[in-house]
Parts: structure tokens; C-alpha cells; sequence
């Protein structure tokens, strides 16, 4: 890996982990230099300033997620109900292996932070309501799915399994990781395909 990248994924990983454990406002481009193991000077070569950095964070952190999923999707010649469950999968486990950046989006840590980079990570997080409403359109089309307003139910079931998450985050001792997945295919997939 290219040093510049290797440097720059260092500090974005050291800054989710300061945002995450203080939010934007409370955290500190000190902290986040420190943490990265970087001067203060390198933090402003690869980011301007602190908001730039935390949009940065969060929103390649979910444009990820949305590419890896539409990848999982487009390269699938299975059926919708298993595309599905291969996304929920997908989605709780991204979630729980990144757990720091799922706390900044699951508990929207964004005190302080600039309209401009709030709404750069709406539109980030609108993209994967599209793409999912999309994949329920297909399904519908296919009469295997009843009408609805696809961006509502996507945007519930992503609600959905948000909520399963930060369940588990915050009672991960107490909780199986497998049942959480298991319990979430479940409810969502005999809600969409009920037999």
C-alpha cells in the first residue's frame, strides 16, 4: 500500500475511534493526531479541518457499505428473498466488525458539525434507501413482493436492522451475534415474503 494511503487510513481510522468515543464536537484533531500515532501538521495535509475529517469518516464509511452491496446484488444470479438476506447479513456484520463507525452513525454523534457535511452524509445514507427501494421495486415486479412505498419500507428495514445493531452493541455480552442475524432475516424476510 502506498504510504500517502496507508497515512491517510491511519487517521481515518483514529478519528472514528475518537468520534466515536466522544462525538464531533467533544473530539479534538490533538486527540485524533495522537491517536493516529501522526504530527498535528499531518492531519491538516490529508484533511482541512475537523468536519472535513468526520465527513470523511462517515460517509466512506457508508458509500462503502452501499458499493459492497449493490456489488453482492448485481453479481447474484440468485433469487431477491436471498439477495436480501445476504445484504442483512452483510449490513449487521459491516456494522459490528466496524462498530466504531456504527456508533457515529447509529447514535448520529453530530453535535456541532456543519449543515453542508450533514447533508453530504444524508445523501450517503439516501443512496443505500435508493438502492434497496430499487431491489424492492424488482422484487414487486416480479410479483413476489406486495406494493408499497419502497423508499418507506427500505428505509424501515434499514431502520430495522440499525436498531438490531446498537441492541447488540450496547448488550453485545448478553447477545449472540448469529441469533441477532438470524432474528433480523426473520422478521424482515416474513414481512416482505409471507407464506
Amino acid at each position: 500500500m502506498e504510504i500517502g494511503i496507508k497515512v491517510r487510513n491511519e487517521i481515518i481510522n483514529a478519528a472514528g475511534s475518537i468520534f466515536s468515543r466522544k462525538g464531533f464536537y467533544k473530539a479534538s484533531m490533538d486527540e485524533i493526531a495522537v491517536e493516529a500515532g501522526v504530527a498535528k501538521g499531518t492531519l491538516y495535509y490529508y484533511f482541512k479541518n475537523k468536519s472535513e475529517l468526520f465527513r470523511t469518516v462517515v460517509v466512506e464509511g457508508i458509500d462503502y457499505l452501499v458499493k459492497d452491496l449493490i456489488s453482492l446484488a448485481n453479481s447474484s444470479d440468485d433469487s431477491i428473498e436471498n439477495i436480501i438476506k445476504s445484504m442483512i447479513k452483510t449490513n449487521i456484520d459491516y456494522y459490528l466488525d466496524y462498530y466504531e463507525l456504527a456508533n457515529i452513525v447509529l447514535n448520529e454523534i453530530t453535535s456541532g458539525i456543519d449543515d453542508d457535511v450533514l447533508k453530504e452524509i444524508k445523501n450517503s445514507k439516501d443512496k443505500y434507501i435508493e438502492f434497496l427501494a430499487e431491489l424492492l421495486s424488482n422484487g414487486y415486479k416480479q410479483g413476489i413482493i406486495c406494493y408499497s412505498d419502497f423508499n418507506l419500507l427500505a428505509a424501515g428495514i434499514i431502520g430495522m436492522i440499525n436498531g438490531i445493531c446498537k441492541y447488540y452493541l450496547m448488550n453485545s455480552s448478553s447477545v449472540d451475534r448469529n441469533s441477532i442475524t438470524e432474528h433480523a432475516c426473520n422478521m424482515i424476510m416474513k414481512g416482505l415474503f409471507p407464506k
